[in-house]
């Protein structure tokens, strides 16, 4: 995890081997998710679009980066394990793309999104202990990009989360915290990362047009 010490000490950009290995990750993501549509779609982008942007748009890129991280290490461990015991309690193997290659990109992707969300963690905890220079950020067209792609996220997974959330509350009220369906803890974090995503875009255009109206004034 070496990085450059200018880049990493003095500057709010993230590593840049952070930055590729979440791109990296994303890659992964569309390969291992691509036949589930638009939702795994968009996880990778997340991951993709926030690192790519990170360096111009350095709040709104990391708070997709790890947005987009969180999301993926959860739904790509929660299909591991999934498709691990579906395998194990296989009574016949075959030599296709589910048996083989399904679980072996779904391992992969969750070693390389755990080891993103480590970095992560590590990158801000090192941030709180240094002094970094501020930096400039740009809001067009980058900054529009970060959010557009937040917007679309929210879109799919927020209506997702309260139909989950709904789901839980009808489990729970019937028959209690035993055998809780599996996709409804990762969706209902989805739906909260989300909120916390749209809400850092709405501000951050706020202060945007405010400073418009002040420097126009």
């Amino acid at each position: 995890m070496k990085t450059d010490s200018t880049e990493s000490c003095l500057s709010p950009v993230l590593p840049r081997g952070l930055r590729v290995l979440a791109i990296g990750a994303g890659l992964v993501t569309v390969v291992t998710f691509i036949a589930g549509g638009l939702p795994g779609l968009l996880l990778a982008s997340m991951l993709i679009v926030g690192a790519a942007v990170q360096p111009y748009a350095h709040r709104a890129g990391k708070w997709l980066l790890m947005a987009g991280a969180s999301s993926v290490t959860m739904v790509s461990a929660e299909s591991f394990i999934a498709q691990s015991m579906e395998l194990r309690g296989s009574s016949s193997f075959s030599f296709d793309f589910e048996t083989i290659a399904l679980p072996l990109f779904l391992l992969i992707l969750t070693i390389l999104v755990v080891w993103c969300d480590v970095w992560l963690i590590v990158d801000a905890i090192k941030s709180r202990h240094r002094s970094e220079l501020r930096g400039r950020e740009y809001f067009h067209p980058v900054n529009f990009l970060v959010w557009l792609t937040a917007a679309g996220a929210s879109a799919v997974f927020i209506p997702e989360g309260v139909r989950l959330g709904i789901l839980l509350l009808r489990h729970v009220v019937g028959t209690g915290l035993e055998d809780v369906p599996p996709v409804v803890l990762p969706g209902l974090v989805l739906a909260v990362l989300d909120v916390a995503l749209l809400i850092q875009g709405i501000k951050a255009l706020h202060a945007y047009l405010s400073q418009r109206r002040a420097n126009s004034g």
